[in-house]
Formats: structure tokens, sequence, C-alpha cells
């Protein structure tokens, strides 16, 4: 948007504001500010003043401030309405402070979210580890009793089939642990899903 556009946007929102229309004025000048023109947010406090709402009106004569301190046009404008130098130095080291904050907790969010995430991977680690070992006592349980076939031994062909259940039964049971264990896995991932997006929402 060219400068004389945002004048004209401004100069709308002016005329709205003295025929006390002040929704239409505030959207006219929040349009204004998220263009760039910083001043409209100090013309949205000004309507809340005019309104009665105070501590609305402070957070939008902060907010100018806060998006260019060094702005000599916001300063004055400012100080026309009460601010003085103590002030707008607050308003600095406060918002330094709160990003300072917001660091510290996205730091800590990020580490308890790795702790989580390696909780639920071991979680699939173990499954899969699981039925690993269950593939391997099968092929242990029938292994032996094949080779008993070639023998002389009695009974070698009972053997060789209860070996057969044994391992079927081994594999099924490591299949079923498995799937279990990772159902279980996916459970925890979701609620850990959940309580992060409850901590967003409650920053």
């Amino acid at each position: 948007m060219s400068g004389n556009d945002l004048e004209e946007l401004m100069l709308e929102a002016d005329q709205l504001a003295e025929k006390q229309e002040f929704d239409r004025a505030e959207e006219l000048y929040l349009e204004a500010a998220n263009k760039g023109e910083i001043i409209a947010f100090i013309k949205v406090g000004d309507l809340h003043t005019k309104r009665g709402y105070l501590r609305v009106a402070k957070k939008y004569y902060e907010r100018a401030y806060q998006v260019n301190p060094y702005d000599p046009k916001i300063i004055n404008e400012l100080k026309k309405r009460g601010f003085t130098d103590f002030d707008l130095d607050s308003l600095i080291k406060t918002k330094k402070m709160s990003r300072s904050k917001n660091n510290k907790y996205n730091q800590l969010n990020n580490k308890k979210l790795m702790r989580k995430n390696c909780f639920s991977s071991d979680i699939e680690a173990c499954a899969h580890t699981l039925w690993l070992v269950t593939r391997l006592l099968a092929v242990i349980m029938i292994i032996p009793s094949f080779i008993l076939l070639f023998t002389s031994i009695e009974q070698k062909v009972e053997i060789f089939i209860y070996a057969i259940l044994g391992a079927v039964t081994t594999v099924i049971g490591g299949w079923v642990a498995k799937t279990l264990i990772i159902g279980f896995g996916v459970i925890v991932r979701n609620n850990e899903n959940q309580i992060n997006e409850r901590e967003q929402n409650e920053k």
C-alpha cells in the first residue's frame, strides 16, 4: 500500500472517530497499523480512552512504542498522553524480560518433549526387540528337533511336532505382545501430544 493510500485510510478512520463510529474506526486504524502506520496504534488507544477502556488503551499505547521505540513522533505522541521517559524505559525492560521468560519456557518445553519422545520410542524399540527374540527362540526350538529326525532316537517325530507347536505358539505370543506394547506406545504418544497442546494453549 502506498503512502497516499495509508493517508486516505487514516483520514477515513479519523472521520469515523469524530462521528463516534468507534468500532469501524478501530478496524481501519488496525488495518493501517498492520500495513506499517504505527501511529495508528495510538489512535486506537485514543478510541478506547474515549470509551473509558483505559487499560485497553494503555496496551495499544505501549504496543506502538514497543514496535518502534526510537521513533521521535511516537515518543512525542505518547508524552502528550502522559507517558514519562521512565515509563517508556520500563516498557522496553518489560518487553525484554517477557521475551527472556518465553525463551526459557520454550527451552524447558523442548526438553520435556525430548524426554517424552524418547520414552515412547523406547516402548516401540522394546516391542520390536521382543518380537525378534521370540522368533529366535522359535528357530532355536525347531533346529535341534529337526536334526533329531536324522537320528535313531525313538519318538523323534513326536518331538519334532511338539517343537513346531511350541515355536508357533512362541511366535504368536511374541506377535501379540509386540502389538499390545506398540498400542500402549501409541496411547502414550497421544497423551503426550494432548498435554503439549494444552500447555501451548495455557501459554
